[in-house]
């Protein structure tokens, strides 16, 4: 098994499975044919009286290992799976999810452009940066403002100078 083909144990079997079985199982491949039918039902046998175990002892249990208590997000529920995939499953999660969040970006700006009131959709963009890259946004927003203020003369004044 190559290094990006390993997975993270999950919670559950972290719970379920005590370590001398992750041994067991490592060493599975290096038991004769024969032995090795036994072997897996009692690994399995193991797992499964471990599980009824936990839930007796304390049915909340795997709850409290989660750190959402509250029923999760879509993206919450993805990004808590993904390290448990495949990596062609990760990218597959990964496009969903950039699809995904292009659709809402869509829709929230659609949603902002009807309902606005005096905010300009540029405002509504400044929203998706950085503080920092707002700032650097502002800075050069007013160094354009300027350049335009000094090239194009007031109307205001041609009107006053007579011009």
């Amino acid at each position: 098994m190559q290094e990006s083909d390993k997975t993270p144990l999950t919670p559950f079997d972290e719970l379920t499975t005590p370590s001398y079985l992750h041994l067991i199982k490592l060493m599975f491949s290096f038991v004769s044919p024969e032995e090795r039918q036994p072997l897996a039902i009692a690994i399995k046998f193991i797992e499964l009286k471990n599980t009824v175990s936990c839930f007796k002892a304390s049915p909340s249990l795997l709850h409290m290992q989660s750190q959402v208590h509250t029923t999760p997000s879509l993206w919450e529920m993805l990004n808590e799976i993904t390290p448990y995939l495949r990596p062609s499953e990760q990218k597959s999660i990964q496009q969903i999810t950039s699809t995904l969040q292009a659709v809402q970006m869509m829709q929230s700006m659609q949603t902002a452009s009807a309902g606005e009131s005096g905010r300009s959709q540029t405002d509504f963009l400044k929203n998706f940066l950085s503080p920092e890259q707002q700032e650097q946004f502002k800075m050069y927003e007013n160094v354009f403002q300027q350049e335009f203020d000094a090239s194009c003369p007031d109307p205001e004044n041609e009107k006053k100078e007579g011009i």
